[in-house]
């Protein structure tokens, strides 16, 4: 069974870790945006998740696997997300690309 990993502003790195690792040994897991946040939660992930991207090797297979990657990926493609932080998630991975 594949589980939903629902990402929110409360959500810190750690306990995404933790959690990802209980669903990967029971079937896998997908990331997504909790539906019901506003504006100001989409900054406040993309300050966690950037700050979080920063700490791995720029091009490594580990960035482009990671949580934060896939997270900050879900930011620049989501419809609910501002175009103000859409053109800045953009710009931050495209320099660590």
């Amino acid at each position: 069974m594949i589980h939903l990993l629902e990402i929110t502003p409360e959500h810190s790195p750690e306990k995404v870790a933790k959690q990802a690792r209980k669903f990967a040994m029971t079937g896998g897991y997908e990331v997504a945006l909790k539906t019901d946040l506003k504006d100001s939660d989409y900054f406040k992930i993309f300050e966690i998740w950037s700050s979080e991207l920063r700490n791995l090797q720029s091009k490594s297979s580990e960035m482009l696997s990671s949580n934060a990657w896939r997270i900050l990926d879900l930011l620049g493609k989501s419809a609910f997300v501002p175009q103000k932080l859409k053109q800045q998630v953009e710009t931050f991975m495209g320099v660590l690309k």
